[in-house]
């Protein structure tokens, strides 16, 4: 699992926080929460990814979870704040 895939995660979950507390776009958001079991799969020690995280992976909407991450990264220029370099 890379860099990107964590990048991923945390965005979605990002985004299903400030969703949720907006009270708007929680269904595709809220799809993105559903990924939860690969959290251990990605991060600074990742462990292997379990057959949850990829059950999860296979069934994910992945429409969903691309608008979920686009929005997540155009967060930083919205708030006035350096974006993340990712690599």
């Amino acid at each position: 699992m890379g860099k990107s895939l964590v990048a991923l995660v945390v965005a979605m979950i990002v985004v299903v926080m400030i969703h949720s507390a907006e009270g708007a776009g929680t269904d595709c958001a809220a799809k993105a929460i559903e990924l939860g079991p690969c959290l251990p799969a990605v991060g600074m020690n990742p462990q292997d990814p379990t057959p949850e995280c990829c059950a999860a992976l296979k069934n994910a909407d992945v429409d969903c979870i691309c608008s979920t991450v686009e929005a997540t990264f155009r967060l930083p220029s919205e708030c006035n704040v350096p974006p993340a370099q990712c690599s």
